[in-house]
Formats: structure tokens, C-alpha cells, sequence
């Protein structure tokens, strides 16, 4: 349905969508306030893998105070992205190039989020539902679900200011979602109903 009307919701703001990005889900929310906690006043975020857009896009929005790029192997994901934020009015910085986006990557970060392909190629829910219609290679590394993951996690720390990953297990509250399209928190309010703890991948 969401292909169909070229539109979903997400974190109370609608986002553009195409058969070039997943569809964004509402779990997806969980896993972009875990990078506000993370976040610190002035800081940087780089969303690996962007898609639509939407954990970019979200996140300056929320934070206009935050440095946030974001980037895609998938160039008519990018083209998306990029609508979304200027439609949305983001000022994030979304490559247009390759070498742009390598240049970017080079910096040092407080926060890498991303959401990478986590399905396994054999699992039968990639033959159900909205998944049938969706990008293959947003879903499924081809393999066991978990190359990307395993990269990122290897990789990571170099790029990291604090080299630290989370420890296992680490909770985050989250937070209740705004009615509001447009969100008016500040980084001290977000920072006062997260745990405090390093520079992380998540």
C-alpha cells in the first residue's frame, strides 16, 4: 500500500517512498532514539545505509544542533533521501557522488547508526507480504543475514571518537513519541531521559 500511495508515516513526519527503498517500519523508531541517546550537543552522526532517508532526515530534524550525513551504496536510494530532505527541509549532508561520500566517511563520529540488510537469503518471509515487492538487496546480504553486521561492527571503531562499543546488553528508555510533525526537543532534554555512555555504533 505504501508503494501504491508513495507516502509512509515515520516518527510523526510523512516520508516519500519508491520500489527503490524499504518501507519504513514502525520498530525502525526504537533504533533512532537509540542514536539520539547517544548523541551528544554539537555532535556527529553518520547513517550507514540510509535508504529513504528516514533516520538521517529524523535525526536532524530532531537535533538541528548535530552534524548528520548520511549514505547508500544504491543511488536511486540516495535520490529519495535527498527528496525527503528537502522536501522535509533537513539540512543534512547526503552525498551525490561516491567520492564524496568516501571523503565523509574518512571522519572521525560520536554516533554510526544503520539499519544493514539482516535476512537470511533462504528465510521463506522474503516470498510474503510487502517483502515479495521491496529492494532484495536492502533485505538480504545474499548470504546469512549477517556480513553486514559483522563488517560494521569489525569497522566501526575507527571511525568512532570514542573507540568504545556498548557492552552487551546496555537498555535504553524510550522516549514517548511527539504528536507534533515537527519535534522540539533540545539535546539537554534528550540527554536528561537517556543513560549516559560512549560514543557507539548502534
Amino acid at each position: 500500500m505504501a508503494y501504491l500511495l508513495g507516502s509512509r508515516e515515520f516518527y510523526g513526519r510523512t516520508f516519500t517512498v519508491n520500489r527503490h527503498v524499504l518501507i519504513p517500519r514502525p520498530e525502525t523508531e526504537h533504533l533512532l532514539e537509540a542514536a539520539l541517546c547517544r548523541l551528544p550537543a554539537g555532535g556527529a552522526l553518520w547513517d550507514m545505509g540510509t535508504g529513504s532517508g528516514i533516520i538521517a532526515v529524523s535525526a536532524k530534524l530532531e537535533r538541528p544542533d548535530a552534524d548528520v550525513f548520511a549514505s547508500d551504496i544504491s543511488a536511486d536510494a540516495l535520490a529519495v533521501a535527498q527528496y525527503n530532505a528537502q522536501t522535509l527541509k533537513a539540512a543534512c549532508t547526503l552525498p551525490e557522488v561516491r567520492g564524496s561520500a568516501q571523503k565523509q566517511s574518512a571522519r572521525q563520529w560520536d554516533v554510526i547508526v544503520s539499519n544493514p540488510p539482516y535476512i537470511r537469503a533462504d528465510d521463506p518471509h522474503l516470498a510474503q507480504g510487502d517483502l515479495r515487492f521491496e529492494p532484495e538487496g536492502a533485505l538480504t546480504d545474499f548470504a546469512d543475514g549477517l556480513q553486514h553486521i559483522r563488517h560494521i561492527v569489525a569497522q566501526a571503531p575507527q571511525y568512532l571518537k570514542n573507540r568504545r562499543l556498548p557492552a552487551a546488553g546496555t537498555r535504553l528508555r524510550p522516549r514517548r513519541r511527539h504528536p507534533s510533525p515537527v519535534s522540539r526537543n533540545t539535546a539537554t532534554a534528550t540527554a536528561k531521559r537517556c543513560p549516559t555512555g560512549p560514543a557507539s555504533t548502534v
